[in-house]
């Protein structure tokens, strides 16, 4: 990346098995395109096409693993149900070797994973160099269909409840433009300052008011721009 060009984010949001087809976009974005990102974000279904990313894969290789992955193996009987309808272990085992994520490998790690932790009531981003096969499960643990996952002493669960596209996490990693798939429709968006010239998609227009003023307060930190000023702080 040239000096000067935006920062881009990839912003892989949930959907179920959809992200399968999410799967294919990357196909043609990486490979086809050749679009490059330097910040990822990811939630609920979207962490694990994040996985393979984060460990170098390609796009094509990606969606080959999904062309490869028979849908019955994400669900199992879970013997407990009166705590979650099915159970993620048919998922760990057959799965996830086939998708050959290996976490001591992580080529792209300038990326966040989302959970929500269901004991603290909050949301937590988690760093590729941080994530094993447990975090990634507890972040696709959607309450009633999945059993919570416990780390550290926590419960953790699928944060799609809380987001589902963690726009602000991307922008704390200096993301100035985001390129999305959120289940079957993409979106991009640029922050705020481009809003003038008309640039953003409408998708963009609802992201862009919801981070503004994080946005500001991150790039403060960072020393790029001033806090922007609001009209109450004037005097009289």
């Amino acid at each position: 990346m040239s000096a000067g060009e935006p920062k881009r984010a990839l912003i892989l949001a949930g959907g179920g098995l959809k992200v399968a087809f999410q799967a294919g976009v990357l196909q043609v974005w990486l490979d086809e395109a050749g679009l490059e990102f330097e910040i990822a974000d990811g939630s609920s279904g979207g962490v694990f096409n994040l996985a393979m990313w984060c460990t170098g894969k390609t796009g094509t290789q990606i969606a080959d693993a999904w062309r490869q992955t028979n849908p019955l193996d994400f669900f199992a009987i879970n013997a407990r149900p009166w705590v979650a309808l099915s159970s993620l272990g048919r998922f760990r085992k057959k799965v996830l070797p086939s998708w050959e994520v290996d976490w001591s490998r992580i080529e792209r790690p300038n990326a966040t994973f989302n959970a929500y932790n269901f004991t603290r009531q909050k949301l937590e981003t988690i760093a590729p160099g941080a994530m094993n096969d447990d975090w990634l499960l507890a972040c696709v643990s959607l309450p009633t269909w999945f059993t919570p996952v416990r780390i550290n002493g926590d419960l953790y669960v699928d944060a799609v409840y809380a987001t589902d596209s963690n726009l602000e996490a991307a922008i704390e990693n200096g993301a100035d433009e985001h390129e999305g798939q959120m289940a079957k429709r993409p979106f991009r968006s640029l922050l705020p300052d481009d809003r003038d010239r008309g640039q953003l998609a409408p998708q963009g227009h609802e992201a862009a008011d919801r981070c503004e003023q994080r946005s500001q307060r991150a790039k403060a930190r960072n020393g790029r721009v001033r806090p922007a000023h609001r009209a109450e702080d004037s005097p009289g």
